[in-house]
């Protein structure tokens, strides 16, 4: 994978990190009857600081947002199994493809900068700073 596309599944990783924290904010408002305030919103806050680790090229993020995302929907198929309908489970399968693009995207940009030498050392970046 070059540095291109690697940032261009970076790209997709994020953007769809952030439209899912806008659906899981937004698609209980409409749809649920006791809407918890509370659950939704720290939900949608934890999965856009993740996205914007991911905009950032964070391995960890994009793992914790991924290992996130198919574990909500395993506990969502449990709990309820007809919420898997045909429409949902497209929107669910886009999803998880951007979210494993930003995986992959971070994994090989990390990958690329080590090999041309671009990753700094903590020394030299203290040394840097100071």
């Amino acid at each position: 994978m070059s540095k291109y596309e690697a940032l261009r599944s970076i790209t997709a990783g994020w953007i769809v990190g952030v439209l899912l924290a806008i659906q899981t904010f937004i698609f209980p408002l409409f749809f649920m009857k006791e809407f918890q305030v509370t659950n939704f919103t720290i939900s949608s806050i934890v999965i856009l600081i993740l996205s914007i680790g991911i905009y950032l090229k964070s391995r960890v993020c994009a793992i914790l947002l991924f290992a996130m995302y198919i574990i909500s929907n395993i506990l969502d198929l449990v709990n309820d199994p007809l919420s898997m309908i045909s429409v949902l489970i497209m929107i669910r399968i886009i999803f998880l493809k951007g979210l494993y693009q930003g995986v992959k995207g971070t994994f090989a940009y990390q990958e690329i900068m080590e090999v041309e030498g671009n990753k700094i050392d903590s020394k030299d970046f203290k040394q840097k700073i100071l």
